[in-house]
């Protein structure tokens, strides 16, 4: 999506319109999620079953965290928020998608204050940072390499590597922090809009005092 595209998209006119469809998308995967509690009850000690309902919930969060990225990122009332690197940023984030490349570091780097960001999970009172980058030293390259467990072990794992590491990948804990992660995001852009606590999780909750200014 070119960027003059994606400002369009996301103008004021449209901006509600697409908002309120990626919320509707949300309900439904999270509603998915729950029925299979029914059968997997969360508990950490389950962490590590997979499933294809699983594989199938976190290929479809895939794509709505991009979408809930750039409704967060070309949203002007927001932009205000960042320096005057920002439009290079989201400029340099569309060629990357333009070049088939899906842009999910560039887009979290471009908005730094989620990856410390806890949420509670209400079922086993436990708090997580699904946005967490890790590094890892490559030491051929002499580079560190920055990820997101969830994101390059789950996502992007079933996505191309879905034959050798479905085991791995379509587990209940990257659907978990999966569908964490895509809730961060909607509760965020409800705060940046002064929506504030008006959008429910059946799985989640902000801890008190967590909630960092960008």
């Amino acid at each position: 999506m070119p960027l003059s595209d994606s400002i369009e998209w996301l103008s004021k006119t449209n901006l509600k319109k697409n908002v309120e469809a990626s919320r509707r998308k949300y309900d439904s995967i999270e509603m998915e999620f729950v029925e299979c509690l029914d059968y997997v009850e969360l508990d950490l000690d389950h962490f590590s079953v997979y499933s294809k309902k699983f594989n199938d919930i976190i290929l479809k969060i895939g794509p709505e965290i991009l979408i809930v990225f750039e409704l967060i990122l070309f949203n002007k009332k927001i932009a205000r928020f960042f320096n005057d690197q920002l439009e290079e940023q989201i400029v340099n984030i569309q060629k990357k998608k333009n070049e088939g490349k899906e842009g999910f570091m560039a887009y979290l780097n471009a908005l730094p204050y989620l990856k410390t960001e806890n949420i509670k999970v209400k079922n086993i009172n436990e708090k997580i940072t699904p946005l967490k980058i890790q590094k890892t030293w490559l030491t051929k390259k002499q580079k560190y390499r920055y990820w997101v467990d969830w994101w390059d072990y789950g996502y992007n794992a079933l996505k191309h590597r879905r034959i050798k590491e479905f085991k791995e990948a379509a587990t209940l804990k990257h659907a978990l922090f999966s569908l964490a992660g895509l809730w961060i995001l909607h509760e965020r852009l409800d705060r940046d809009h002064g929506r504030k606590g008006l959008f429910k999780s059946r799985v989640f909750e902000i801890p008190i005092g967590t909630y960092v200014s960008p």
